[in-house]
């Protein structure tokens, strides 16, 4: 037998019907149960575009992880970063498409978020309000916790925004 989940639990599955629905309008698209940030990486590395994010991470992310992060003084674009199993999707949409794209999500139910715009800069770019900071995504998309030593790993993921 099933267990249900308490409502603290979740049980993700793959977002593949809203995938099917919207794939004509994506030139790009990938689930982010690796995390936001490495599945942004893998989009850029096989794009060839950086990405700027226009929204603030905090905005990003659930209202319970960006208290959490405040609450233990990470920045809000440290819980976009691990693994984290949620299956959401992110995909690239272009302009001239973004009106139909908007009437189909809003037909399916669905009410996506812009998050951010493809960049001929690259890597990753947060917004000003998250300071304008680069992030190594690749190193990020790499970095891996390493039991019981999470001090370690946060320091490490720290360490990866790049200086310009």
């Amino acid at each position: 037998l099933a267990r249900r989940p308490s409502s603290c639990q979740k049980r993700p599955s793959a977002r593949l019907p809203e995938a099917r629905r919207l794939r004509r309008y994506a030139t790009c698209c990938m689930e982010t149960s690796d995390g936001a940030i490495a599945t942004l990486d893998e989009l850029m590395r096989r794009s060839g575009f950086g990405v700027r994010l226009t929204l603030p991470a905090a905005e990003i992310l659930q209202p319970e992880a960006a208290r959490l992060a405040r609450q233990a003084g990470l920045p809000d674009w440290m819980p976009l970063a691990g693994p984290h199993g949620e299956f959401e999707l992110i995909l690239g949409v272009r302009p001239a498409a973004a009106p139909a794209f908007e009437r189909a999500c809003a037909d399916a139910g669905l009410r996506p978020l812009a998050i951010g715009i493809a960049s001929e800069e690259p890597g990753l770019r947060l917004g000003p309000d998250d300071g304008g900071i680069r992030l190594d995504s690749a190193g990020i998309r790499n970095l891996r916790v390493e039991p019981p030593d999470l001090a370690g790993y946060l320091h490490r993921l720290a360490s990866l925004v790049c200086a310009d």
